[in-house]
């Protein structure tokens, strides 16, 4: 019967790398011996050449083994990150949840004027979502809705205010002057529609939002200026 020594020799005279020979023998032998064994067996041109390209595609699939380990590991941990945001908002009203979602945007993103409040931003999620949050927590009247865009040059403005117009539900009539910006142009970013202002025209509740915001910072013992 032919010894693993000699199996693993003739294995190596075909040219088959370590890993290999070590697979075939059923990994009886350990590596460091398979090591002595073959050491003084030469390898062609054409041998070395196909070991030279098994370690690069092996090097390819471990990358790709590793990336998708990782995919996996994120998809994992959002999913977990997305329950646990589920659980604690899940008993919370509805009303309470949309009330502080309208304040946060408008402290964070908003701005105040004379007769009115607004909130600006690219992304058409948010905007619904203040929209949508406001609609929630007051009586509103759709009349009194109001927009404007800020634009950077080059932009079709027409075709941005139909998108937005059908975004926010305001009709194109109450949407004010645009707002370009001038000077050296830029490359727009795929998808990019600007940003659009969705003023709400209601004193009322802008400073409920305002003392609800000092009702929260008393609340949190915060009494930083101004």
């Amino acid at each position: 019967m032919t010894s693993l020594r000699e199996q693993a020799r003739a294995l190596r005279r075909a040219g088959l790398s370590l890993q290999e020979i070590s697979e075939r023998l059923h990994h009886r032998v350990p590596r460091s011996t398979l090591q002595g064994w073959v050491r003084d067996i030469p390898l062609t041109p054409d041998q070395q050449a196909r070991l030279r390209q098994r370690i690069r595609e092996g090097g390819r699939k471990g990358r790709l083994r590793a990336q998708m380990l990782q995919e996996e590991r994120k998809r994992q941990e959002q999913e977990d990150l997305r329950r646990k945001a589920k659980e604690l908002i899940q008993d919370a009203p509805e009303q309470v949840i949309a009330l502080l979602i309208a304040l946060g945007l408008y402290l964070g993103e908003g701005a105040k004027a004379r007769d009115s409040f607004c909130l600006g931003n690219s992304d058409p999620r948010i905007i619904c979502l203040w929209q949508e949050c406001l609609r929630r927590s007051f009586e509103i009247d759709q009349d009194r809705w109001a927009a404007q865009l800020m634009l950077s040059d080059g932009m079709d403005e027409e075709v941005v205010r139909s998108f937005w117009s059908e975004i926010t539900g305001i009709p194109i009539s109450r949407f004010h002057r645009s707002s370009f910006r001038r000077g050296k142009p830029r490359k727009i970013r795929s998808g990019y529609k600007g940003v659009c202002l969705v003023h709400y025209f209601d004193l009322k509740i802008r400073r409920f939002l305002d003392a609800l915001f000092d009702v929260i910072l008393e609340r949190f013992g915060i009494s930083v200026g101004p």
